[in-house]
């Protein structure tokens, strides 16, 4: 009996036989075909080094790459939907942040690493390639005074709910717009976190579960946001009676509109800055009111692992890096209390 055995070579993808009159010279005459410098030195795509590739992506405008600027109408009504960059001669410059580029050489490094446990590739060369670090953004959170103010101007909208958790929580926006009644307990004060709504591609808005156990949580609702939510949803039941048989809100969302869908996060990110403007503050992003609930949490001395549960922070490490600039006034603090006690150092 004769055995064969058939593979795709490479680089080229020629296929390859071989055959041998007993099943193990043809297993070793394979072996020796396939040794190890025939194997892929690496496998990404394109067969480009990785470093380069990195780089390049790093550096390449998306925009101008995936055509997005071209897809857009050559005149619309709205400025900041027609065309207005490279498919006019121009660019926007539109280049994946440094975070994004470190998730893209962590998911490469992953896959090479499989690859290598796989036998596809000899070694994993995106352990060699090393990317800049990651400058985080400076917290753009409103000082106690704007925070009072914005909540004096949003209480006279319907978003007011929304602003309210999401300041007074510290909810993120998608957190807060995918609450549904069933995370809510009014009557014992208690708010569950389980899940956010978010915008899939292809399938619209969808609620989708938190990324990590410490997102979902469960928060202490103080004693006025409760009054506040009571009334939202005493405001929700009757536009559900005015919306009749058009009101649908299968899932029980908190937070809706006037006929019970699910509240597209563009549109209250526009009333939001609407808000601002009216109050005559900065304007920030929505995301800064969660911003905005740790830093006046902080200057009233709450502790940073406090802090870290009711954020949702996955370790008290991230809750530091991300309000460092505003801890040393309270070691200040901290330190002038400790000078009282020993009743002087000089």
């Amino acid at each position: 009996m004769t055995f064969r055995a058939r593979w795709l070579s490479f680089p080229h993808g020629r296929a390859c036989a071989v055959g041998a009159g007993l099943l193990g010279s043809a297993w070793a005459t394979v072996g020796e075909a396939i040794s190890p410098r025939h194997l892929r030195p690496v496998l990404v795509p394109g067969d480009h080094h990785i470093r380069t590739w990195l780089v390049k992506a790093s550096k390449t405008c998306q925009c101008c790459l995936q055509g997005h600027d071209a897809k857009r109408p050559k005149r619309h009504k709205d400025p900041a939907k027609q065309q207005r960059c490279c498919a006019i001669g121009k660019c926007c410059n539109k280049v994946p942040s440094s975070r994004t580029v470190q998730y893209l050489h962590a998911l490469l490094r992953a896959a090479l690493a499989q690859a290598v446990r796989e036998d596809l590739v000899l070694r994993n060369v995106a352990k060699n390639v090393q990317l800049g670090t990651v400058e985080r953004p400076e917290i753009q959170a409103l000082t106690l005074d704007e925070a009072k103010q914005f909540l004096r101007q949003a209480r006279k909208g319907r978003f007011y709910a929304v602003y309210a958790v999401a300041l007074g929580v510290g909810l993120r926006r998608g957190e807060a717009l995918g609450l549904r009644w069933d995370d809510v307990d009014l009557d014992n004060g208690v708010l569950r976190v389980r899940q956010a709504l978010q915008r899939q591609k292809g399938e619209g808005l969808k609620l989708v579960p938190l990324k990590t156990q410490r997102s979902r949580r469960t928060i202490r609702l103080p004693e006025n946001l409760v009054k506040v939510l009571k009334e939202h949803r005493a405001e929700q039941a009757a536009e559900r009676l005015a919306a009749g048989s058009a009101w649908n809100n299968p899932h029980g969302l908190v937070f809706t509109t006037h006929i019970g869908t699910a509240i597209e996060p563009e549109n209250i990110y526009r009333h939001f800055r609407a808000v601002c403007d009216a109050a005559a503050i900065r304007r920030v992003r929505l995301h800064d009111l969660r911003h905005t609930c740790a830093t006046i949490l902080l200057a009233q001395g709450v502790d940073t692992r406090t802090i870290m549960e009711i954020l949702g922070h996955s370790t008290i490490v991230l809750t530091m890096n991300t309000y460092a600039h505003v801890l040393p006034e309270h070691q200040a603090t901290a330190l002038d209390k400790l000078e009282k006690a020993l009743g002087g150092l000089a």
